[in-house]
């Protein structure tokens, strides 16, 4: 296991409550029962026979009538009470009586310090002391196997300046979106859990895709982590609602709201938080197959294909999608590259590696 397998598995493992069965994010509710988790992972699609000298076939091996093209969004049953919720949310698009997630206090002060041209650890181990979570999530790090040396640390400003700019700053956001979405007024927890499975899986991915698109990976990373953070405000709304006596939103109705409206309450909370400017691009439009010219092309691309490979593992609503000969893997290059068919066979058992399972 590398190391970003043990710092994410390890800083989502005290996230929240686990699933009523682990493995992968997809849930449904069942008729009228409680939200359980329903979908395993499809490891294959079928076993070779013992006498057979064949190997299975691989999980992401496309299936009859797979698409290539992301599905359009269907609004589920019944119409009229989906139809209150998306009108509530469509009077929320122009910030009116509406809160964004503020970005942690200690983060936005520290973000620009790990970006300045000299780098003040003393500094930054100062503002971060002041929050007993980062300190905690901090030292839990830099004490791991990966990067303790003979004694323990029990230094902020030790352990900053051993882990350094790049995975400080990734370890901030990545507690900053988890505060976002476990909001301590109260998030709808079956939500919540899914979302921020969802964002370390989509995270997992696209560092993976990075590879292929000769990006950085770890701002790959970052961008699958939050390109689906306007989510976060569709999970609120759903909470205020449901405290004010509306009827509990069922899953499809979540799923649904979130997919017509995340993009634009993503580009508020980009725009809050003061994230650079491509990604607050990315964020605000990342669904629409890039023009030939777009100067973000590969980017969007990867955010596509990797939504796609959320829906086919079942961490968002299941879809049937041809994840080699679709549009987004053709732009890509990745039709006949065997480096990228190996890369998607070993995929399950990678996001593995980030999400802890109880």
């Amino acid at each position: 296991m590398g190391i970003w397998s043990w710092l994410f598995g390890t800083l989502s493992a005290p996230s929240a409550s686990a699933p009523t069965e682990p493995g992968r994010g997809g849930a449904r509710r069942s008729a009228g029962g409680p939200m359980t988790a329903v979908v395993e992972r499809p490891a294959t699609q079928k076993q070779a026979s013992p006498d057979s000298d064949s190997a299975p076939t691989p999980w992401w091996t496309a299936q009859a009538d797979s698409l290539l093209e992301p599905a359009e969004p269907q609004p589920p049953e019944p119409a009229a009470d989906v139809l209150v919720l998306e009108n509530l949310l469509v009077s929320h698009f122009d910030g009116h009586d509406l809160t964004v997630p503020t970005l942690h206090s200690v983060v936005e002060r520290v973000l620009p310090k790990l970006h300045g041209s000299e780098c003040n650890f003393a500094a930054i181990a100062h503002d971060i002391a002041e929050d007993q979570v980062l300190t905690a999530a901090v030292l839990r790090t830099v004490n791991s196997p990966f990067y303790r040396g003979v004694e323990k640390v029990s230094s902020v400003q030790r352990a900053v300046a051993r882990l350094g700019t790049r995975t400080l700053h990734t370890l901030l956001m990545h507690e900053s979106l988890h505060g976002a979405i476990f909001d301590r007024r109260g998030a709808v927890k079956r939500f919540a859990e899914l979302l921020w499975r969802r964002s370390l899986a989509s995270a997992c991915i696209m560092r993976g895709l990075a590879r292929f698109g000769r990006l950085d990976g770890d701002e790959a990373y970052l961008l699958g982590l939050l390109h689906d953070i306007g989510s976060v405000i569709v999970l609120r709304i759903v909470r205020t609602e449901e405290k004010s006596g509306f009827a509990d939103v069922d899953l499809d109705t979540f799923e649904y709201l979130c997919r017509q409206s995340h993009q634009e309450f993503g580009e508020m909370i980009a725009d809050a938080w003061k994230l650079p400017t491509d990604i607050q691009s990315l964020i605000a439009a990342h669904h629409t197959h890039p023009q030939p010219d777009d100067p973000l092309r590969t980017q969007r691309l990867m955010l596509i294909l990797t939504d796609m490979i959320v829906a086919v593992l079942c961490f968002a609503p299941p879809e049937n999608y041809n994840l080699v000969q679709c549009r987004a893997a053709r732009d890509l290059g990745l039709c006949d590259r065997r480096d990228y068919a190996d890369w998607l066979t070993g995929l399950p058992a990678e996001i593995d590696g980030f999400i802890a399972e109880s």
